[in-house]
């Protein structure tokens, strides 16, 4: 992997704007943009800056390679929320707009969890021009809790549209 994307992929794992490495650095955010492009390299200093904002070695950063590895890890109570409010909502009935009104809730639970797992799952935009065809680019570990969660949920919403909308 290439320094400018070894750049993106640490800024990007803590969530820091281009501007604030650059701050960081003590440079201007078009230097910095030029070093995440790989038409500009970080000098010692810079690489020494680097290294300590995001509490790196030298061995880490030159040793960064495909695939990056990430593992999807729940804010706490996110997944206990969650699991809280299918089971409650898991009994439909006969009045429609209850059952809307439950509909609606889930979907409500369901929004930090996907949120969550969204951030895991998105990563920079790579140069990716001169990597090999076929390399594996990005690895995710899931979490199965949430996954096993995640499709309890959408069982259940099948049932409140079947009961909402009909069966189709």
């Amino acid at each position: 992997m290439d320094i400018g994307n070894k750049l993106r992929v640490l800024r990007h794992e803590v969530g820091y704007s281009q501007q604030k490495v650059a701050d960081y650095l003590n440079i201007s955010k078009s230097k910095y943009c030029r070093m995440e492009d790989n038409s500009s390299s970080p000098d010692a200093r810079e690489l020494e800056q680097i290294f300590l904002l995001y509490g790196i070695s030298p061995n880490d950063f030159f040793g960064m390679e495909f695939p990056i590895r990430h593992k999807l890890i729940y804010p706490e109570g996110i997944l206990d929320n969650f699991e809280m409010e299918i089971e409650n909502l898991r009994e439909l009935t006969e009045d429609w707009n209850i059952n809307r009104e439950r509909l609606n809730r889930l979907r409500k639970a369901l929004e930090p969890v996907l949120e969550a797992r969204n951030e895991a799952l998105d990563f920079p935009e790579l140069d990716l021009s001169h990597v090999p065809s076929g390399t594996t680019v990005k690895q995710v570990e899931l979490d199965i809790r949430g996954e096993r969660l995640i499709k309890q949920y959408f069982k259940l919403e099948e049932e409140y549209h079947k009961v909402l909308f009909g069966a189709n």
